[in-house]
């Protein structure tokens, strides 16, 4: 198998492990935090949206073209 193949494949199954498993941990977390499984995926879903607001503020401003 190609190398490169073969890294698409494993990051692939990686970034699809990671999701499924977090749906699958969703009701441990709301009965750990007290709170209902709609509300944790939401407290989720806004940690996940405060991150990317986070990476995008503090990026590296992109250099304007020279014209």
């Amino acid at each position: 198998m190609l190398p490169a193949l073969f890294s698409l494949a494993v990051a692939a199954f990686a970034i699809g492990t990671t999701e499924f498993a977090m749906i699958g941990l969703v009701p441990d977390v709301a009965r750990d935090l007290a709170v209902t499984i709609p509300q944790a995926l939401f407290y989720s879903h806004l940690q996940g949206s405060r991150e990317k607001t986070l990476t995008k503020k503090t990026a590296a401003p992109k250099e304007r073209p020279f014209v």
